[in-house]
């Protein structure tokens, strides 16, 4: 009895300190760096709804998140490239962060980058079409009355 007993003893020990070992023993982490926007600090002004992004890192793949003040939170860029380029955003203020993955592990989003989106005026485009039919009209005319000159 004495030894059933001496021995769960050094059997419960050696778990105590197996258990411990293991809870002290380090761990390698593979952590992955987060993203650095290219000029993080300064909004992107946009006058035509695109925006190109860049960003510094080594990681193997890439992903783009987008939130706009009428725009859900959703990824609109996954690639290989640090790079991105959005198109198409409306009138509108946007952030946008970046994350990156490498052997399976995804770094944290990237602190967030404004993107402050206002298209030219209707009547700022309609004047300058004005004056770009104005100047394609006078030019084809001065080409026209030249050849005209030279072939008589």
């Amino acid at each position: 009895m004495r030894y059933v007993r001496f021995r769960r003893a050094i059997v419960h020990a050696w778990s105590l300190v197996a258990w411990s070992i293991v809870a002290v023993a380090p761990t390698q982490v593979h952590a992955t760096p987060v993203p650095q926007l290219v000029d993080a600090g300064h909004p992107i002004r946009s006058d035509n709804g695109a925006a190109q992004l860049r960003w510094s890192s080594d990681a193997a793949h890439f992903q783009v998140r987008l939130r706009g003040d009428a725009v859900p939170d959703r990824i609109v860029h996954e690639g290989r490239m640090p790079s991105a380029h959005l198109s198409g955003l409306a009138d509108g203020t946007y952030a946008v962060r970046v994350r990156a993955e490498q052997d399976g592990v995804w770094s944290p989003w990237s602190a967030p980058r404004r993107i402050v989106v206002e298209h030219m005026s209707l009547s700022l485009v309609w004047v300058l079409m004005g004056f770009g039919a104005i100047t394609f009209g006078a030019t084809a005319a001065v080409v026209l009355t030249q050849a005209r000159r030279e072939a008589a």
